[in-house]
């Protein structure tokens, strides 16, 4: 990878958006030997409450931990909150068992992916592998 790349990732209290962004990074540093930056930005801390994690990734040694305002990538664990999405021509990738009709949106049944692999509908997981693949 030249450069670095930045993710932004929106859901919900409680359906790991943060792990993810964690695992994601860890994947990274595990494999390119890069650094990585993971954190979290949310409001009132309750489960179902809209939030955002963001994944710094780069060759370089990553310690800007300002929010992404501008992402190479956004990832949303949950369709519903997809209203947060501006059609600027980045990839987005979505947990959603329904087509999208938006040329940049990724879709992916997270949910249905993770309920059959592990039985438990927990999508972070599979959105991890999901954005790998893109």
């Amino acid at each position: 990878m030249v450069g670095s790349v930045d993710i932004l990732w929106h859901g919900r209290g409680g359906q790991g958006a943060f792990t993810a962004s964690r695992i994601l990074g860890a994947a990274y540093v595990s494999g390119e030997g890069g650094s990585a930056l993971a954190f979290p930005s949310f409001g009132p801390e309750r489960r179902g409450a809209p939030m955002r994690a963001f994944t710094k990734l780069s060759m370089d040694t990553v310690s800007d931990r300002s929010e992404i305002v501008s992402p190479d990538y956004e990832i949303f664990l949950g369709e519903g909150l997809l209203s947060d999405v501006r059609n600027d021509g980045r990839i987005v990738v979505v947990n959603s068992p329904e087509e999208v009709a938006d040329g940049n949106i990724v879709r992916v049944d997270g949910t249905g992916i993770a309920r059959s692999v592990t039985g438990v509908p927990i999508a972070n997981t599979a959105m991890v592998g999901a954005f790998a693949a893109v």
